[in-house]
């Protein structure tokens, strides 16, 4: 293997513009998760990191990236294999770490490797349709979306859904249709993904997931202001944005009022997490530095995730598996800021939004991390301008 310092590894595209087979994986399991997992059968799921994993490690096409949180994310990886053996061996422990395993895999590879312009583009292209062809599944499988009760689970087809699950898997279509529209020769395409899955994420009612399409949409524009190298037009893009973004939170908040979505604007409304995440704590207190395993949260008679990825991390591996997770973030918002654009930390507010408020980083904190290391190392090693992948 060859690395790059502050460099892109240099490597043969014996295709030119071709696609590699690890870029058609990644984007089928994209369109796979994004689209339709809800209804797939989880005996095929299981295959997904595996096969690109497998793919990836078997691929001619050589080089990787120098580490940066990588590294992290294999500290991350190699304790939670300790936790696993320092307590008893069960199913449901096995499963747990071999899936945190898998992802952590998944990811490493996916944000080491070198894609050509080609291959992002096809990226972030299936991810806007995935993302759209859920956002229409959803709206087509509840009708009343905007009126509905509230209930934590929503109809995707003939299957029900976490609403927090399905607000997150549009999110990161959201992002890409804004990518289109602001740089690329789509922009109809792009305006309409952001509309329609914005919308989407609104009517369901997922306070983080919102905040994070928010952020990243608002970073998206401003960075396009950024572009500009006259001053006074630049100041005055600025302060236009910030007006439109006032008025559409305005729009937004009388348009949710009497619905569920109205929450969204409403952080005393907790829904519960202030007794999970007490309980939590209490917990993690009886064994602070090293956990308790992966069953002790279930162990203690809880049937519902802690809603926070820290603490769930904190529950089996204590105050050290906290830190090294803390750490990897660091690194990743250090890593993120180096490309000097803004489109990467978009991305990346969707993965800290989701490590607040979800029990656990599955596809939809780990597939919108992938696409900001994409973004940010194309910036660093290839092009400045993100409109070079359009050309």
């Amino acid at each position: 293997m060859e690395y790059a310092s502050d460099r892109l590894i240099t490597y043969t595209d014996r295709n030119g513009p071709g696609i590699s087979m690890p870029c058609l994986v990644l984007c089928l399991i994209i369109l796979l998760v994004l689209g339709f997992l809800p209804v797939l059968p989880g005996g095929l799921t299981i295959f997904f990191r595996p096969a690109f994993i497998l793919i990836c490690l078997l691929s001619s096409r050589g080089g990787i990236y120098r580490f940066g949180a990588e590294k992290w994310m294999l500290i991350n990886l190699a304790y939670y294999v300790v936790i696993f053996f320092a307590f008893p061996i069960t199913s449901s422990s096995f499963e747990t770490v071999v899936s945190m395993e898998l992802f952590g895999l998944f990811f490493i590879l996916a944000a080491s490797r070198p894609w050509s312009r080609h291959e992002i583009k096809l990226i972030i292209k299936t991810v806007a349709v995935a993302c759209c062809i859920c956002a229409v599944v959803v709206l087509y499988s509840n009708p009343s979306l905007l009126r509905s009760s509230g209930n934590q689970h929503i109809n995707y087809l003939s299957a029900e859904i976490n609403r927090n699950a399905m607000a997150f898997s549009v999110v990161p279509g959201v992002l890409c249709g804004a990518v289109f529209m602001l740089w690329g020769k789509k922009r109809l395409f792009g305006a309409a993904a952001l509309i329609l899955c914005s919308y989407t994420a609104f009517a369901i009612g997922c306070r983080s997931a919102f905040y994070a399409l928010a952020i990243g949409v608002f970073l998206m524009f401003w960075e396009k202001c950024r572009e500009m190298t006259d001053k006074d037009k630049r100041f005055s893009a600025k302060l236009g944005i910030i007006a439109v973004t006032i008025v559409i939170l305005i729009i937004i908040f009388y348009v949710s009022s009497g619905t569920y979505s109205h929450r969204l604007f409403d952080p005393s409304d907790s829904s519960g997490r202030d007794k999970i995440w007490e309980t939590a704590w209490e917990l993690i207190h009886q064994k602070p530095v090293f956990g308790g395993g992966y069953d002790y949260w279930s162990d203690s008679g809880n049937t519902m995730g802690t809603h926070s990825t820290f603490l769930t991390i904190m529950l089996f591996s204590g105050y050290v598996g906290g830190a090294l997770l803390a750490i990897f973030l660091i690194f990743v918002t250090f890593e993120v800021l180096k490309g000097h654009n803004l489109v990467p930390l978009a991305f990346a507010t969707e993965l800290f939004c989701h490590t607040y408020s979800e029990p656990g980083m599955d596809y939809y904190a780990y597939i919108p991390l992938i696409l900001a290391y994409i973004f940010v190392r194309y910036f660093r090693y290839k092009s400045s301008d993100i409109r070079s992948l359009f050309n």
